[in-house]
């Protein structure tokens, strides 16, 4: 017996014990087939009269006698009867798993009727090209017997438990369907070929006979209805896109050939369920629409078997003739889903383009394929209706996250931000939140983790987020260019992609011969790499993160990148040259990247070098207010791990003068005009000329703690800076550095001007500053300390002091040619005209200096003076003209939200009598405020507010809003404003006396500190109060 093959040589052990089901079945088959062959009471009452179950049961026996010694033939039977028993006792999702059960049933019915024909009587054919197959079908046949085991237990007690809601359960069936469905195409058709090729050497014509009469596969039409999405958000323009075109096709009689392109996890099974399910498909197709998986179809040859089952063509003769026939008699809608398995082997990829044009020169075919990439099988004309897939945009990607979850937060923001809105990373994600106690704070520090690792349901593609990855970056394609994953791997080291400037330096000087532009087209073909609006090639997020973690670029390969970017940083201070400026805003994100990896991995020898580049970018981040203090914190850390004691560090010794120096803009603030102060980098002499090595690494050390200084300032992080700052002054000290010094006193100052109990000591630091930097002849430093003592006397009133210290500095700022530094000045001197109602004047300061800053690319400098025009328009009532300059200010400073921006067109909001728009910009700006700790901005906030109340009648709103505003201790200026608008309310509730009382005091604040347009608004106010008395005659006055 050619079975004593098959026999002799059993399935191994290990097949058979890895499911307890099939161990329990082996024994207990037969007893289970006699029940339901002797009565209809066993048999589930939706089976009891459909003939498939009928034939089925017909068969059952004949199997078990004929197989009695193969056991995996015996616990597929025995499987697929306990999967027929326990469906009646299904009462969730009834109607899913009936269709589930009854496929089963069908399949069942098509692996007996095979197996029976290998059986001659006493010679059973060789089975062994099969075995893997049965084995296979034994596998789905136990796992969708579990999980209906799972489904039918009361009080969802087991894996159930997990699944958070009815879309999931649907999930999981459809999983299970296409599982069944893959496995017994694979079956059915290596098991046709083998008795084929038995009856054709046998020349038997009555096997052949009885090979055609089982030949018959039932369609997939009966069984497989693969659910529309039950959450799918973000693909409107797509789907009205694709309902549109294949309208139009419809109405001129052209053939609809769509090629739906995309990474893995980016939504375009779901795109093409929904087409499928969509109401104009369904009312033109009706039933005739099929879905196919692919997933398992590895060759042409299995893909025609493929459709043949599902549009039940017979096995004999000429198998692709008959089907487009079929096609031909029968206009369809014909979904192809994960083509790319059966197209990306390179070997039968032109077999399956032939297939694939035979199929669509049917113009009576309407067909849609899903693939992984961005390439299309060629020999078809493809309608042209929608690019390669992207992420999803934000509000929708949290809409979905919201839906699944029922959670939606600022951590689960960052969440969705962190995987680029991939529909499936999101998905996930929210499931993961979907269950009871999990927060998504906890889920983002987890993420900021494990990244990726954690996004996963189960082991398959569409529920592991990695190994949908994995399938991408190990597709054929890839695997035929060794370069494209190398290359892949340098640009997962880049955050904001590589810039047409980088990859030029790449095809020219990168290592290893790589192929760049042949690397690139690789990628782009597998969708793993996509062009952004500025021409830069980038990765999605997640698989930046997957591709860091598992296949990091060679060594070599990251040093040439490291010294790429390093090069760059060290150009920060060269900022003003617009060539290197426009290089350095195009590069931020990654020469941030860069930074930080460089300071985790450098060697001793290489440190200083990886410092003075951070330092020196650090200058470029602050004048442009983009970066971060990352970079700059982690140098801190090496230089304090430095273990000068047992390190012979020659490296440090060198050009130990020479560490740049950049020093904050100080934040006094007034009228909402950001004041600020550059000081530029400089070689600064120093007491003793024999620096020691320790001296040097303390000097590097400080100089790095007063830039993160600076930094944590520009962020209104006032007490760190504080802190920072007080560090470096101590080091500085001890290196003998009188510069830094000097530098170190000016910022303390700065700080401490922003107390107005404290102005008069900042005073007194500003000069010893000045005589510090005169001491060392630093002219620079001088002009910076004038412009700091300028500022504060400005905020404390004394207007005729604070002119002349903008304008010393202007002067020598001038004689320096430090254009930026001038730029500063002049807007100091802008804003001391505007405090005096001196608008003119103001305004041609503030355009002067944002001139200079925009030539200097000083960003913030830009911004500022831009502000000072806006609210001069305010003044002057010009308000379409002050709302485009605070708007430009505002996206100059993108994405950083300054609330004293939003705190000028909050006010511009407010005399468009626009109140809404106004509540809710001032209301944004006294939030960023507070967390800011800046109650002086915030009583500015209230205090406009409160006007807001007032304006639409609501005093009592009105009086509590001036009550918060006066607590949060407000300038001169704002607690005038307050009593003010506290004296309209007196005036309304006719207490004259109170209101009298007010406006008298608010109006001797505004002529102590000269401030004409403060009093001309005092005076209109005490107008009101006269009339209100019924005083006409005062009132006229």
């Amino acid at each position: 017996m050619l079975l004593g093959k098959a026999c002799s040589s059993p399935v191994q052990p290990e097949s058979i014990e890895r499911s307890t089901i099939g161990s329990s079945v082996i024994s207990t088959t037969r007893h289970l087939v006699t029940p339901f062959l002797s009565t209809n009471n066993a048999i589930p009452l939706d089976l009891g009269a459909n003939a498939n179950f009928q034939a089925l049961l017909s068969l059952t026996k004949d199997v078990l006698e004929a197989f009695s010694e193969v056991p995996y033939v015996k616990i597929i039977v025995g499987v697929a009867l306990k999967i027929i028993e326990i469906s009646d006792e299904i009462k969730t999702h009834k109607e899913r798993c009936d269709e589930l059960v009854e496929k089963v049933v069908g399949f069942s019915r098509v692996v007996f009727e095979a197996l029976l024909a290998f059986d001659r009587g006493k010679e059973i054919l060789d089975m062994s090209g099969i075995k893997g197959d049965l084995l296979q079908i034994q596998g789905v046949f136990e796992s969708i017997f579990s999980f209906l085991d799972d489904l039918k237990k009361s009080g969802m007690k087991s894996r159930i438990r997990s699944i958070s809601n009815r879309g999931e359960i649907i999930q999981k069936i459809s999983e299970q369907d296409r599982r069944l469905d893959n496995a017994i195409v694979m079956f059915q058709f290596k098991s046709v070929i083998k008795l084929r090729k038995y009856a054709e050497s046998s020349g038997s014509d009555q096997f052949m006979a009885r090979l055609s009469s089982n030949r018959q596969a039932p369609s997939r039409k009966s069984f497989s209805h693969r659910p529309r999405p039950q959450i799918f958000i973000g693909r409107s323009n797509e789907v009205e896109a694709i309902s549109t075109h294949l309208q139009n096709c419809s109405q001129s009689n052209l053939p609809f050939r769509l090629c739906i392109l995309g990474p893995g996890g980016i939504g375009k099974t779901s795109l093409a369920l929904t087409i499928f399910h969509h109401d104009d498909i369904c009312t033109k197709f009706k039933q005739d629409r099929y879905f196919i998986s692919c997933e398992a179809t590895s060759s042409a040859d299995l893909l025609l078997s493929d459709l043949a089952t599902t549009f039940a063509i017979s096995m004999e003769g000429n198998i692709l003739k008959t089907l487009l026939l079929h096609l031909h008699n029968n206009p369809c809608l014909l979904v192809l889903d994960n083509f790319e398995t059966v197209w990306d082997p390179p070997d039968g990829r032109s077999q399956v383009e032939s297939l694939l044009t035979e199929i669509t020169s049917i113009d009576a075919l309407t067909l849609i394929i899903t693939m992984r990439g961005s390439q299309k099988p060629s020999g078809t004309r493809w309608s042209e209706v929608i690019p390669p897939l992207k992420p999803i945009d934000i509000d929708s990607a949290m809409t979905i996250f919201k839906a699944i979850s029922r959670k939606s937060d600022n951590y689960a923001r960052n969440l969705v931000k962190a995987v680029d809105c991939m529909p499936l990373a999101v998905t996930l994600l929210a499931t993961l939140a979907s269950v009871d106690g999990e927060s998504t704070e906890a889920l983002w520090h987890r993420w900021q983790r494990e990244s990726t690792s954690m996004v996963e349901q189960g082991g398959g593609r569409l529920n592991n987020l990695e190994k949908s990855i994995e399938l991408s970056i190990s597709s054929p394609r890839m695997q035929n260019d060794p370069g494209a994953l190398i290359f892949l791997g340098v640009l997962s080291m880049l955050p904001d992609g590589m810039s047409p400037d980088s990859m030029k330096v790449c095809e020219a000087y990168f290592p290893d011969n790589i192929m760049v532009y042949k690397a690139i087209s690789s990628l782009r073909q597998n969708a793993l790499i996509y062009e952004d609006t500025a021409k830069n090639i980038r990765v999605l997020n997640p698989i930046r993160l997957f591709i860091r973690k598992q296949h990091r670029a060679p060594e070599k390969t990251q040093a040439f990148l490291y010294g790429y970017f390093i090069s760059l940083a060290l150009q920060g201070t060269l900022y003003t040259d617009p060539a290197i400026r426009s290089r350095l805003e195009k590069e931020t994100g990654n020469i941030n990247a860069i930074l930080l990896e460089a300071l985790e991995s450098a060697t001793i020898q290489d440190l200083t070098e990886v410092v003075q580049a951070t330092i020196s970018f650090s200058h470029y981040a602050y004048v442009s207010g983009k970066g971060s203090i990352q970079a700059i914190s982690r140098a801190i850390d090496r230089i304090e791990n430095l273990d000068l004691r047992n390190t012979n560090n020659s490296k440090l010794l060198e050009n130990p003068g020479t560490t740049k120096r950049t020093h904050w803009r100080g934040l006094n603030r007034r009228l909402q005009i950001l004041i600020s102060y550059l000081v530029k980098s400089r070689r600064e002499p120093v007491e003793d000329d024999k620096i020691t090595e320790a001296n040097s690494t303390l000097k590097l050390r400080a100089d790095c703690l007063g830039c993160l200084g600076q930094l944590l300032s520009q962020q209104s992080k006032f007490s760190l800076a504080e802190e920072k700052f007080r560090l470096a002054k101590n080091l500085h000290t001890l290196a003998g550095d009188v510069g830094g010094y000097a530098y170190d006193t000016l910022n303390l100052g700065i700080l401490m001007a922003q107390n107005e109990k404290t102005s008069e000591n900042a005073l007194e630091l500003f000069k010893q500053a000045v005589a510090l930097h005169e001491k060392v002849g630093d002219l620079s430093g001088k002009a910076y300390d004038l412009l700091a003592a300028g500022d504060t006397l400005r905020e404390l009133y004394r207007f005729s002091e604070s002119d002349a210290m903008f304008s010393k500095a202007a002067s020598l700022f001038s004689n320096l040619n430090n254009t930026s530094g001038k730029a500063t000045a002049l807007n100091g001197l802008g804003t001391v005209m505007l405090f005096r109602s001196r608008l003119h004047q103001a305004g041609n300061y503030f355009r002067d200096a944002a001139e200079l800053s925009a030539r200097e690319g000083d960003i913030i400098g830009q911004a500022e003076s831009v502000s000072g025009l806006a609210i001069i328009s305010l003044l002057h009532s010009r308000l379409p003209e002050a709302q485009i300059h605070i708007e430009h200010s505002i996206s100059l400073r993108d994405p950083y939200e300054d609330p004293d921006y939003l705190h000028i067109l909050g006010r511009i909001h407010i005399d468009k009598e626009d109140w809404d728009e106004a509540t809710g910009v001032l209301s944004r700006a006294l939030a960023i405020h507070r967390d800011n700790g800046d109650s002086r901005r915030e009583a500015d906030d209230l205090c406009y507010l409160a006007s807001i109340q007032y304006s639409q009648g609501n005093y009592r709103v009105t009086q509590d809003l001036a009550c918060r505003a006066l607590a949060k201790n407000p300038s001169k200026a704002t607690t005038a404003q307050i009593k003010g608008l506290y004296a309209l309310i007196m005036i309304h509730s006719s207490l004259f006396h109170v209101a009298e009382r007010e406006l008298n005091w608010s109006l001797t604040v505004y002529e102590e500190i000269e401030d004409i347009m403060g009093q001309g608004r005092i005076l209109y106010l005490t107008g009101i109060y006269y009339i209100g008395l019924g005083d006409s005659e005062k009132a006229s006055i």
